[in-house]
């Protein structure tokens, strides 16, 4: 993942470095707590907290991937959610004004950075309800009458479901991968080169392969094989004498939202189309 914001993105305000932002704390139903910092603002018994949570999700990281990639990164809003007194999921979000071939003038863009959620969790869809919080932090409570747009990285399948079941308009698509035009907006958004299906060339701090033959049909198998099948195509995951492995590829995902699509979108789903079946 790049955790370097290209110099013609324009962050937004309280994502910009300089005196620490005060962390927020509010509960949320379930017993769930949450913490809003931005990186400055970050404790050292936090950023612990998030080291632990990180190897628990991904056995393979350094021990201090979080603070090296990411609390020492781009500016970020940061979104702690502690069940009791553990840390069970941790997110970061920035918002740009960008350039994107999506709308004439310059649209907010979330790019997400960090997404991690202990395995023994059981509370459901705090990854959205994260983002859609971080999207009404910066839009206020009109954010889904709005056009804008989410970018996304990730070697998982069922991150890309989950871009399907929240968004209209995704890219790259299943079979058809990204139009020219969404290939040169990650592009300048990231800094990165990616493919035309929006896959970078690798990341150079992650392991070139990681065994996850035993999580591989609970954490990333979806109920599409095509979709699922599409990872391996495009070198995020691979097979190799009877295991599976993930390899140090992802995928960025594009979400753009527009208010009809996306009402028109929520209608679909409620009629029962599944989204990949859509996405082709």
């Amino acid at each position: 993942m790049n955790h370097t914001s290209p110099s013609h993105a324009r962050p937004a305000r309280a994502e910009r470095r300089g005196a620490p932002t005060t962390a927020l704390v509010q509960r949320e139903r379930g017993g769930l707590r949450i913490v809003e910092a931005s990186n400055d603002a970050l404790s050292d018994a936090q950023i612990e907290e998030m080291e632990a949570l990180g190897r628990r999700t991904e056995p393979s990281l350094e021990r201090d991937h979080i603070r090296r990639h990411h609390v020492r990164g781009a500016p970020a809003r940061f979104y702690l959610v502690y069940a009791g007194d553990r840390l069970v999921s941790m997110q970061s979000y920035a918002t740009f004004m960008f350039s994107t071939p999506f709308a004439d003038r310059p649209l907010p863009v979330f790019r997400g950075y960090l997404t991690y959620k202990d395995p023994d969790c059981a509370a459901r869809g705090l990854t959205r309800r994260m983002s859609v919080r971080h999207v009404r932090r910066a839009l206020g409570p009109t954010w889904m009458l709005q056009q804008w747009a989410a970018v996304g990285h990730s070697a998982n399948p069922r991150v890309y479901t989950q871009f399907l079941r929240s968004c209209a308009e995704v890219y790259p698509r299943i079979e058809a991968g990204a139009p020219p035009a969404v290939v040169d907006f990650v592009r300048a958004l990231t800094g990165q080169a990616v493919s035309p299906w929006l896959v970078d060339a690798g990341e150079p701090h992650l392991p070139a392969r990681v065994d996850i033959t035993e999580n591989y049909a609970a954490r990333y198998a979806t109920h599409d094989p095509a979709l699922d099948q599409l990872f391996f195509d495009r070198g995020m995951l691979e097979r190799a004498n009877g295991r599976i492995y993930l390899t140090d590829r992802s995928m960025f995902m594009v979400c753009v939202h527009r208010p009809l699509a996306a009402a028109k979108h929520l209608l679909e789903q409620r009629l029962g189309l599944r989204p990949t079946e859509i996405n082709r």
